[in-house]
């Protein structure tokens, strides 16, 4: 949340935070009936900011965490809290951290015997994520916060194709000082349907 609030006015965000997809993960789990999620995150501000948005997201689905897990950025040892989880019979574990953390979490989870659904934030969303995983990597959920590049079925995601294929069609009377101004005097901006 450091990029996002206090606000400053020369950072013009163009993608959800952090907080926004703990939240919608914890509704996404609810409207599948699933409500005994366990939460882990590392101990530092990340994990935190993360921790506290799924909170508000299983306050408002009305729903208590079965385990809420911290461990130590630098010497994670996920065999304590993977156990700790399976006994609480998670149906589903949310982990806010990095990819090699989450990966550890996850071998640790199966080998503690845990069949939960696990969720992870758009920051894991990588092909080094997947390799990570090995086999772990079945059944894997990765938020998303923008649609797939590759995805044609949003006008958006079409015209960006188009401009790209067009190579530069920047205006000429673009200059750095009328960039915050035109930003900020957008309003109703359709999206390509976002």
């Amino acid at each position: 949340m450091v990029l996002h609030q206090p606000v400053k006015k020369h950072v013009f965000k163009v993608r959800a935070t952090y907080q926004r997809e703990a939240e919608k993960v914890i509704a996404h789990l609810a409207s599948m009936s699933i409500a005994r999620v366990a939460l882990v995150c590392p101990d530092d501000s990340f994990g935190t900011d993360g921790l506290a948005s799924a909170k508000k997201g299983l306050t408002a689905a009305k729903l208590m965490p079965v385990a809420t897990e911290k461990f130590d950025r630098a010497k994670p040892d996920f065999s304590p809290l993977a156990l700790r989880i399976h006994q609480a019979n998670a149906l589903a574990v949310v982990m806010v951290a990095t990819a090699q953390a989450v990966g550890e979490g996850v071998k640790a989870l199966r080998a503690a015997g845990s069949t939960a659904q696990i969720v992870t934030m758009s920051n894991n969303a990588s092909s080094g994520f997947v390799k990570i995983l090995g086999d772990n990597a079945r059944g894997m959920s990765v938020t998303q916060v923008f649609p797939s590049e590759r995805s044609i079925n949003y006008a958006m995601v079409r015209e960006a194709q188009e401009l790209l294929k067009a190579s530069s069609k920047v205006p000429p009377e673009l200059s750095r000082k009328k960039i915050p101004t035109a930003l900020e005097g957008m309003r109703k901006f359709d999206l390509g349907g976002l």
